[in-house]
């Protein structure tokens, strides 16, 4: 159950939330990932270059394309663009209101919002999840107030409690 007082935001420099796949509702991954055109799935685009890169024909790729499995996966969907320099990068004026990376390995499924309209107050993560610049990441199912970090509306959550009677609003600047 995630207890969280949710704020919208307009700020763009909170951390990152963490969060379980099995905390988000049920149809989460079909929505947004396996039936939604707009899910980058980054281990398929690494071995289309790769195989670019090898000079073979449209055909050829084809060919290969047809017997590509999955082993893992690394997902960004909701507000991304892709840049000149063929990386991915938070589009903040996007449609979504929230930039996702969603990752399933020996780790475990986990959810990372990177950047969203929302925030919310809650405990650091442990160590082996840290922001880029060192910073810990938000543990967005544990209850406490020693970072803000980017999470998810509310009705994104399995189960969810505000911590006050209402969802809190901040003006936007």
């Amino acid at each position: 159950m995630i207890k969280l007082n949710i704020k919208e935001t307009n700020k763009k420099d909170l951390v990152a939330g963490i969060i379980s796949l099995n905390e988000l509702y049920e149809s989460f991954l079909d929505e947004h990932v396996y039936q939604n055109a707009n899910c980058i799935d980054l281990q398929y685009e690494e071995y289309l270059k790769n195989l670019e890169a090898q000079g073979l024909s449209e055909e050829e790729i084809n060919e290969e394309l047809e017997n590509y499995e999955e082993e893992g996966c690394d997902y960004l969907f909701g507000d991304w663009v892709q840049n000149k320099d063929g990386n991915y990068e938070i589009n903040y004026n996007g449609n979504y209101g929230f930039a996702l990376s969603y990752s399933n390995n020996s780790l475990g499924s986990n959810v990372t919002v990177d950047w969203s309209k929302w925030s919310a107050k809650c405990h650091h993560t442990s160590p082996c999840y840290r922001m880029i610049d060192g910073r810990p990441c938000g543990d967005l199912e544990t209850e406490g107030d020693s970072v803000e970090a980017y999470c998810l509306p509310a009705d994104f959550y399995k189960e969810f409690i505000p911590i006050t009677n209402s969802i809190e609003f901040i003006q936007k600047a």
